[in-house]
């Protein structure tokens, strides 16, 4: 049969640039689907706001986070780090005594709190002795007698015995008295900082001493007895271990589940809802779907393309995107740069602005028959005249 359709297939520029905007909507759609997949069908399957609370405890019960919750909060509804707003006073300034706030945490958490829950195997092959702890956090934290890091110089021992408790504590966990003393000048990173008695803490220079002690316990990865480093001890613990893998374990669960529901919204719900089998990308580019015979493209047809485009892009993300490297060779090399999800759904991709085509083949040829009965009845007419 004489056709009168014309159709132009869709150049590989416009497939290409389709399939990046169709990555880049994907991850559009993602963003809005993770927070509400999170606060519905997953908290009531794996309990995620109570696994955040048994880690906000444990994070407090170290005392390197402290529970800053509004009064009209509910408890532990926030947990940050010991900041240095925490040690300041009420006009902002340091005080002398912040680096031992600073140095009785650390301790807390290395000896009291470690001691509490027997993890000290995430820094001892074997559990120490109480002079093997005190030597470990005298040369590890305090920095005293320690060859490795020779431009830290913060605090000595009052009475060059370093196998002595560190500090000694009250039962509110109040230092009452300290086996650490505290140079009159520190050094940092070469650097020295001299303390000025003769002026208030709130006094440049004094304030300049104060920062550099809390530097050398602050620093992220300078300092091996640093705050940093007791915060990784303690993802290492057993208790938070377990909970921190859980809940790592819940948030791929549930990016696949926005993952998930991307696909289905870009790939299934929208291009169905379009007359072509368009999706955004597509519609943009001015490109849409017909079948092998080049009619107009069916709805199961356009289910089937995109249920495996959404399958293929889904193993995509566990395959760094293998798939559709493979998919988009044979894009390149094939006649009408065809995909799989083409041969699969046994469709073409066209160019809609320069091709006419037909719902189907009755339709095309009722209107060639119309087409050409005019034709003839003026053929007819000429003659007559």
């Amino acid at each position: 049969m004489e056709k009168i359709s014309s159709i132009h297939y869709g150049s590989l520029g416009k497939r290409t640039f389709g399939y990046i905007l169709d990555l880049l909507f994907i991850i559009i759609l993602i963003i809005p689907t993770y927070l509400p997949t999170v606060e519905g069908y997953v908290d009531y399957g794996f309990h995620i706001p109570q696994k955040l609370k048994e880690v906000k405890e444990i994070q407090v019960d170290s005392g390197l986070f402290f529970d800053d919750s509004k009064i009209d909060e509910e408890p532990l509804s926030e947990v940050n780090y010991i900041s240095a707003e925490k040690l300041t006073d009420e006009n902002g300034y340091f005080t002398y005594d912040s680096h031992m706030i600073f140095l009785t945490m650390l301790y807390n958490f290395y000896f009291n709190y470690l001691d509490e829950i027997s993890s000290y195997d995430v820094i001892f092959d074997t559990k120490p002795s109480e002079r093997e702890l005190n030597e470990w956090f005298y040369k590890n934290v305090c920095n005293i007698d320690n060859e490795e890091y020779p431009n830290f110089k913060a605090f000595y021992i009052i009475n060059n015995d370093k196998y002595s408790s560190p500090l000694s504590f009250n039962d509110k966990g109040e230092v009452i008295s300290s086996n650490i003393g505290i140079y009159d000048e520190v050094i940092y990173n070469g650097v020295t900082y001299k303390k000025d008695s003769s002026k208030e803490f709130s006094a440049n220079e004094n304030q300049a001493y104060i920062r550099a002690y809390l530097r050398i316990f602050a620093d992220t990865e300078a300092y091996p007895g640093s705050y940093h480093q007791a915060c990784f001890y303690l993802r290492e613990t057993d208790r938070y271990h377990e909970i921190y893998v859980e809940l790592e374990r819940i948030g791929r669960y549930v990016f696949y589940i926005s993952l998930t529901i991307a696909l289905l919204i870009y790939f299934i719900f929208i291009p169905l809802l379009s007359k072509n089998g368009e999706t955004l990308s597509m519609r943009m580019m001015k490109l849409g779907l017909v079948n092998k015979e080049e009619y107009q493209i069916k709805k199961i047809q356009i289910f089937v393309k995109y249920l495996f485009i959404s399958i293929e892009a889904f193993i995509g993300y566990f395959t760094l995107g293998l798939f559709y490297l493979i998919d988009y060779l044979l894009i390149i090399f094939s006649k009408h740069h065809t995909s799989l999800a083409d041969l699969i759904s046994v469709t073409r991709v066209i160019d809609t602005k320069n091709s006419v085509w037909f719902l189907n083949r009755e339709t095309e040829e009722k209107l060639l028959n119309q087409v050409n009965e005019r034709v003839s009845s003026h053929n007819k007419s000429d003659k007559n005249l």
